[in-house]
């Protein structure tokens, strides 16, 4: 999983989603695509007093199903992810989940692929893009999209006021201590490139190297 996945993946989980990463569609005889993060959220989520981003547009009272596509730059209109999906692998991944009834999932996935988002009378499932600059066309659609610069300052936020309650984290993962580390001693949150670059780095190699 690489930095963006990672991100976005912790940026979930702290927002209350059950996540999976590097979600491959296949058939039965070859791969169709893949999604680089799912995240599943139910309507009562909560925890203590945290309150979720105001960026994600939670759907109240609903199930929320994202899938979402991560890329360490832009995001441009020519290059909407979700137009150049597959049905099939589209298909798959809704069906994966779950939440869509089989007798609307072809209604579902024109819909994602169209406008970003289907929703049912308990559910949504939508699109969601992350990246450093994502174009407006692409939010005209309806599609959710975030900034790195957002999603850091975010869990800095969290990290700051929650310091004491997530001192204790030598149960994180590598990116989770890395994540503390890099967002936690500091009182501006990192540039998103060079938070990327120094993770790579620690992983085997720099993005800008390659």
């Amino acid at each position: 999983m690489n930095g963006p996945e990672q991100l976005c993946t912790w940026y979930l989980r702290l927002n209350g989603y059950l996540t999976i990463s590097n979600f491959y569609a296949h058939d039965r005889k070859a791969t169709l695509g893949e999604i680089d993060v799912i995240g599943v959220r139910f309507p009562n989520s909560q925890e203590l007093h945290f309150k979720d981003s105001s960026a994600l547009m939670i759907p109240v009272g609903k199930t929320d199903v994202v899938l979402v596509e991560s890329e360490k730059g832009n995001i441009g209109a020519d290059e909407n992810p979700w137009k150049s999906r597959t049905k099939e692998a589209l298909e798959y991944a809704i069906r994966r989940v779950g939440i869509v009834p089989p007798e609307d999932l072809d209604k579902a996935c024109e819909a994602i692929k169209n406008t970003g988002h289907f929703s049912g009378k308990d559910f949504c499932v939508r699109a969601l893009c992350c990246g450093h600059s994502v174009s407006a066309d692409i939010e005209k659609l309806g599609i959710a999209c975030l900034k790195w610069a957002e999603i850091l300052k975010f869990i800095q936020s969290r990290f700051h006021e929650n310091e004491k309650l997530k001192a204790q984290h030598e149960q994180w993962g590598c990116f989770g201590r890395y994540l503390w580390k890099q967002l936690n001693d500091c009182s501006v949150a990192p540039d998103e490139s060079s938070f990327f670059c120094e993770w790579e780095k620690l992983v085997g190699g720099c993005p800008l190297s390659r």
